[in-house]
């Protein structure tokens, strides 16, 4: 039986290119997949959240955000937490930080 590498160079050559796209691809998501899934990263408050998803993330109970957002209990609205900042005349990173002690004190969230 003829050897096949003679007889398909280029297809041989397409095919071990490919797998080496493939083992790039494969390192990349085992990377990222042990640095982000596995690491300790812990989720941070972000200008750009609205209380709701600081609920939900943080598993953060309403009446610890209300006080500090100047909201009812039961009100979570879709402003993002910059906007809440600029209508209440504090610089996001004040508010930001008032949530995230709140978060602490709460047990940590996430």
């Amino acid at each position: 039986m003829p050897d096949q590498t003679r007889r398909n160079p280029v297809l041989t050559g397409i095919f071990l290119w490919l797998c080496a796209i493939a083992l790039g691809f494969g390192t990349h998501a085992l990377w990222v997949f042990s640095t982000r899934v596995l690491g300790s990263e812990v989720p941070q408050v972000e200008g750009w959240m609205t209380p709701r998803h600081v609920i939900r993330v943080f598993n953060l109970p309403v009446d610890r955000l209300a006080p500090i957002l100047g909201l009812t209990a039961e009100e979570a609205p879709f402003t993002t937490l910059n906007d809440l900042a600029a209508e209440r005349g504090l610089a996001p990173e004040v508010l930001l930080q008032q949530v995230q002690d709140a978060i602490t004190q709460a047990g940590g969230g996430a």
